[in-house]
């Protein structure tokens, strides 16, 4: 992995995530990167969000993709998904972590 950190001056990463909330709650994914870095909504390394099926509210799987582009490819591949959640009610989750393309 080092190798190709030295050899590439920019990095891209999909992720799936196939969600079945029973009832669906919005929640916050956090992103940690290769080097330690968080990607997360609002702040400067934000992940991408390709398609959110989170929003169709009825009971059954549906996929939300991410796309993580930068400049720092020590950054990538994504090493941890974190759901940041309070109290809600309880959910199945399906995470695929796609291929890391160095450029």
């Amino acid at each position: 992995m080092k190798f190709l950190h030295l050899l590439s001056m920019e990095a891209s990463h999909v992720n799936s995530s196939a969600n079945r909330h029973i009832p669906i709650v919005r929640s916050h994914l956090r992103f940690r990167g290769w080097n330690g870095q968080i990607f997360e909504k609002d702040i400067l390394l934000e992940p991408h969000v390709l398609q959110d099926g989170c929003k169709v509210q009825d009971g059954s799987w549906h996929q939300s993709l991410f796309s993580f582009q930068t400049q720092d490819s020590r950054q990538l591949p994504i090493t941890d998904i974190q759901e940041l959640t309070s109290s809600q009610p309880p959910s199945q989750q399906h995470i695929e972590v796609g291929l890391v393309c160095f450029l």
